[in-house]
């Protein structure tokens, strides 16, 4: 149809985070964005919201194939990749299993699929509170947070 602007289908990990779902909201109520879809293990309540869900745990080894094959049938144009523990965990190794396996998967499918726009949800405490860091950090500043910290360290890596 002629004139018709293209409506980018939105993809978000990390549904039960204290962000996705106020963002997926917002997202859905924003007429520039196209359908909003979570691809997680677990949902949150859905509270009449009409987002859709595909139930996948991005931790198993072999899900990058999956992943990218929910980005390819849903036609995704943008992936918000947000499964990345909050908090720090009382099981720090399934903890490290979501943030780096998980990523890995997330950015293989992603590379599969020659996704144009990825978004990762981070911390700015990754970049270590410097007196010699700038005023303001760019993305390519060098993440100097404290490794010896499990929680900070798996997000670094």
């Amino acid at each position: 149809m002629r004139g018709t602007r293209h409506r980018p289908v939105v993809a978000m990990t990390g549904a039960t985070s204290s962000i996705a779902v106020p963002l997926a909201a917002q997202l859905g109520e924003d007429p520039a964005f196209g359908r909003i879809i979570f691809i997680d293990s677990e949902f949150p309540p859905s509270d009449g919201c009409s987002m859709e869900t595909r139930a996948l745990d991005l931790v198993d080894p072999s899900r990058d194939e999956k992943i990218h094959e929910i980005l390819a049938s849903e036609n995704v144009d943008i992936l918000l990749h947000g499964a990345f523990t909050e908090f720090p965990s009382r099981t720090p190794q399934l903890a490290h299993e979501l943030e780096t396996v998980g990523t890995m998967n997330v950015l293989s499918a992603c590379a599969k699929r020659k996704l144009r726009k990825l978004i990762l949800f981070s911390h700015t405490f990754l970049y270590g509170a410097r007196p010699d860091n700038p005023q303001l950090l760019r993305e390519e500043h060098p993440l100097r947070g404290d490794k010896s910290v499990q929680f900070q360290a798996d997000k670094i890596e």
